[in-house]
């Protein structure tokens, strides 16, 4: 094994040390993706108002109760942001890398 793979898996084994070790990152980093694919969606497929169908109305009850609660999910996303500690902060915004590699491994198994 060439000493660059040794040392990217002694990396990769640090980083899931800090992911496994504080349920605050886990919790910061779920809410921060399912918050974001949200908001995603919702930019790709905005619900019309002019819809009147019953399909369509579930779908405006659902953004309805969204928009009502995202302040309160953006509020804990930061209030869980401000519990981890700045190792754990830099992992989070390289984009939660260990959380997609552990997603990863998974679903391969």
């Amino acid at each position: 094994m060439a000493s660059s793979d040794k040392e990217r898996i002694k990396l990769l084994e640090e980083r899931i040390k800090i992911y496994e070790g504080n349920q605050n990152l886990q919790g910061y980093l779920s809410l921060r993706t399912q918050l974001h694919s949200w908001d995603a969606e919702m930019l790709e497929i905005p619900i019309s108002l002019k819809s009147v169908g019953d399909d369509d109305m579930r779908a405006f009850d659902k953004v309805a109760k969204y928009l009502e609660r995202r302040p309160i999910w953006y509020k804990d996303l930061e209030n869980l942001r401000a519990s981890l500690t700045p190792k754990e902060r830099d992992e989070a915004e390289e984009g939660g890398s260990v959380e997609n590699m552990l997603r990863q491994l998974k679903k391969n198994d």
